[in-house]
């Protein structure tokens, strides 16, 4: 046992995690001081007396942390890991997360799951997490609240895997985007643990290098700011520096006819282009007289996309959207889901 897996990991949780680097396929926060430095940088107002939803909750430190701290104590958490031994641990009584969820009162659920697997929707609205039971894949009706409404009820927080950020961040915007899976309870606060080179490119403003699709269909759906950020030393067993953002959900998204499938497929297609002005880059989805160029006002059509703005980059998908030529040219790719 190395002398940095020492310092990365507290005495409890070794015996889950000394060999087990190449098998987690995402970053374990295990121990009790860097869990509550996070906690610290987190707004009491989304965990106290909340449903706390903890994807890829590991070895349970951060949840144990929330419910010690008083300020932060939920009344529920779901704890979800892809880990069989990870979810046992959670479930033992004996456990970190069980003495402290004993001590407070606060309810414990865990589940063995995956989120990337298409089952995890239907799974979390089941009876057996979140659902409103009777056979309906539905959200407890008790803990949804309206989109409109600034108190939800529920708040997500999910550890990224280092290898999939992007894929992770699309999936997650999707149920944003939707309303659906962890949003449809409302706008649920969403705190990521992310590699920083992923922060990076999703805070990426307009004119950024770093901007791309995900920066744009992110600050579209969400406000985002990062909140923590920590060294390498401090998660285990990645080499990777990570932040921590918050993601709250937009009331009103700046799409007016666009579907969030046509908005990433405009996304995808345009910011290939991200250096050329909007109505050259246009010509990727219009292969026609320009047409679809004619939508646009002339003056936006001289901004490069990368310097366009979410408002702007929403107008020109609207106008794809109403463009009479989008199925003819594009039917069988909107559709295709693709991160």
């Amino acid at each position: 046992m190395s002398r940095a897996f020492k310092l990365l990991v507290d005495a409890p949780y070794t015996r889950f995690l000394d060999g087990a680097a190449k098998k987690l396929k995402y970053p374990v926060i295990s121990s009790a001081a860097v869990a509550g430095s996070y906690v610290a940088a987190m707004r009491p107002a989304d965990f106290a007396g909340k449903t706390v939803i903890d994807i890829n909750a590991g070895v349970g430190a951060l949840a144990t942390a929330l419910v010690d701290h008083a300020t932060h104590r939920p009344a529920h958490i779901v704890a979800i890991d892809p880990s069989e031994p990870l979810a046992q641990y959670l479930r033992s009584p004996d456990s970190l997360l069980g003495r402290a969820v004993a001590t407070h009162g606060t309810r414990l659920t865990v589940g063995e799951q995956d989120h990337m697997n298409l089952s995890f929707f239907n799974d979390l609205l089941s009876p057996k997490y979140l659902g409103a039971g009777e056979g309906k894949v539905e959200p407890d009706p008790s803990l949804v609240t309206p989109w409109d409404a600034d108190d939800a009820k529920v708040t997500a927080v999910v550890c990224l895997s280092t290898k999939l950020g992007d894929m992770n961040t699309t999936h997650l915007l999707r149920w944003m985007g939707d309303r659906a899976g962890i949003h449809s309870f409302g706008r649920v606060p969403l705190y990521l643990f992310t590699p920083r080179a992923v922060s990076r490119r999703l805070t990426a403003q307009p004119g950024d290098t770093l901007r791309g699709r995900v920066a744009a269909l992110t600050q579209t759906l969400a406000k985002v700011e990062v909140i923590a950020e920590h060294h390498e030393r401090d998660i285990f067993p990645f080499k990777v520096e990570m932040d921590l953002l918050r993601l709250e959900p937009l009331k009103e998204s700046p799409l007016k006819t666009a579907t969030l499938l046509e908005y990433e497929y405009a996304l995808r297609t345009l910011f290939v282009h991200k250096k050329r002005k909007v109505g050259t880059a246009l010509r990727a989805l219009d292969p026609t007289d320009g047409t679809l160029a004619k939508r646009i006002p002339r003056s936006l059509r001289d901004v490069l996309i990368n310097d366009c703005s979410n408002e702007q980059l929403a107008a020109i998908a609207d106008a794809f959207s109403a463009w009479p030529l989008k199925m003819e040219f594009h039917a069988d790719r909107i559709f295709t889901v693709a991160d």
